[in-house]
């Protein structure tokens, strides 16, 4: 479902992904975005991005967002700063502060251009 209000970004980031839905976490890319799957490497375009998002989908964890911080650049662009955990259960297997850049596009849709989970 597209996301036209850009605070209901992450809680879709979220819901597609502790859901595996793939395809729902693709539609919050654009195609030519760019993701940081580990630390060091990043990907670009909706092939590399699915592939890698795939393979987080597949180990079977769960993601919780902490409080983000958005700075907006007039009403199309938008970096947030927030602290991100993956989870087993109870058990916390990952976590980092991600740094992304999301853009507003066709339709006033907010989609991620960067994402950056390893930034600090």
């Amino acid at each position: 479902m597209p996301v036209t209000e850009l605070d209901k970004l992450h809680s879709a980031f979220t819901t597609a992904f502790n859901a595996g839905d793939v395809e729902a976490l693709m539609d919050l890319y654009e195609s030519d975005a760019t993701l940081v799957p580990s630390p060091g490497k990043t990907v670009s375009g909706s092939d590399a991005i699915r592939e890698a998002l795939t393979a987080f989908l597949g180990m079977k964890l769960t993601i919780e967002m902490g409080p983000q911080s958005v700075l907006t650049g007039g009403t199309n662009l938008a970096v947030f700063r927030n602290p991100w955990q993956l989870k087993r259960g109870s058990e916390v297997a990952m976590s980092g502060q991600a740094i992304e850049v999301a853009r507003r596009g066709a339709g006033g849709v907010w989609r991620f251009v960067i994402d950056n989970p390893f930034a600090a």
